[in-house]
């Protein structure tokens, strides 16, 4: 996540694909604990934060070239913050120094 700009009442943040995955899981945590019965928003900001990244992942799904139907486990198995063949540990990424 990179802050580009902020403002008295608003922030502009860029998200690559990690970070819509990442955020998306954060949001599906928090649907399996929930026991509210209107999670309507929830629900929609995951699948909306989902979307951004495959968005984000278009490069990549082309020169793969993915079928419609697979994209989002494409792109959950490259740009996903867990490894998903790696028996769910994190993936390192490498910190700014």
């Amino acid at each position: 996540m990179k802050l580009l700009t902020s403002a008295p009442i608003a922030v502009t943040v860029e998200l690559d694909a990690t970070d819509c995955l990442a955020l998306a899981d954060a949001l599906a945590t928090a649907l399996y604990y929930d026991q509210t019965p209107d999670r309507h928003l929830i629900q929609a900001l995951r699948a909306a934060l989902e979307g951004f990244a495959v968005l984000a992942a278009t490069d990549t799904l082309r020169d793969s070239r993915v079928p419609e139907a697979g994209m989002l486990d494409h792109t959950r198995r490259v740009w996903g913050p867990f490894d998903h063949a790696g028996g769910g540990l994190p993936r390192m990424t490498k910190r700014p120094q």
